[in-house]
């Protein structure tokens, strides 16, 4: 990924680390978390990674004084309409009616808000979500602009953002059972599909999975001593603009 040109979204500590071990700068990651533990900003700070969200006053706080030179983007609380599967806007984000008090108390504290964030949560197949997350953002735009303060530049619209998926053609023929399959360790929760339709099953047969996503293999545990499996990538395309 960092080869074909993505930049990185970081939520703490570990995972800034693992982005620099593989050479990308700091200036291609955003420590996208509005609550943040103190020691994991000075780190920012050390690293070089200058760009963050914030949602609450405490948190300008403690960026005013551990990464006074921080580029803030504000965090804004998206609809909450049940549509996410994983729905974040319970859990983070400024109310509209707390942007224009916090955009006040960033300036006070000399810290430069350069744009507006926002996390619909995954899985949103509504683009209505997003128009009202786009919308609210806007206003926060016109607020700052308003105040007076410098020309916000950067508009992050979080995660969730669905693509469009061709579905798989049916093979017709062979018969096929409702059926259940585990995963190999001995907690019942660990059910991967519950009736779904497949063939008889064999031995030694495998069971495909294609466009699991991102969230898969890093929610894997080594329960009852089963490791997760090992990971193999493969970069099936090349991309002219590679980073050297």
């Amino acid at each position: 990924m960092a080869a074909l040109g993505s930049d990185f979204d970081c939520a703490r500590r570990g995972e800034i680390e693992s982005v620099l071990a593989i050479g990308v700068s700091p200036d291609r990651i955003i420590y996208a978390n509005p609550c943040k533990a103190e020691s994991h900003i000075k780190y920012a700070a050390n690293v070089g990674v200058n760009l963050t969200t914030f949602d609450c006053g405490e948190e300008i706080d403690k960026i005013r004084r551990w990464h006074p030179k921080c580029e803030l983007l504000i965090r804004l609380k998206a609809p909450d309409d049940g549509e996410a599967r994983c729905p974040l806007g319970p859990k983070y984000g400024a109310l509209p009616e707390e942007v224009v008090p916090l955009l006040q108390a960033a300036n006070d504290a000399q810290l430069a808000v350069v744009g507006v964030s926002f996390h619909v949560g995954s899985g949103v197949t509504r683009s209505q979500v997003f128009q009202g997350a786009i919308a609210a953002a806007k206003a926060v735009f016109n607020a700052a602009d308003q105040l007076g303060m410098p020309h916000m530049q950067i508009f992050d619209i979080g995660g969730g953002v669905s693509q469009q998926v061709h579905s798989l053609k049916k093979l017709q023929g062979k018969k096929r059972y409702p059926s259940t399959v585990f995963g190999p360790t001995y907690d019942a929760f660990d059910t991967v599909l519950t009736g779904h339709q497949l063939p008889e099953l064999h031995v030694n047969d495998w069971l495909v999975f294609p466009n699991m996503g991102a969230y898969t293999a890093s929610a894997g545990s080594n329960f009852n001593g089963f490791a997760t499996s090992a990971i193999c990538t493969y970069l099936a395309y090349s991309n002219p603009f590679q980073h050297e």
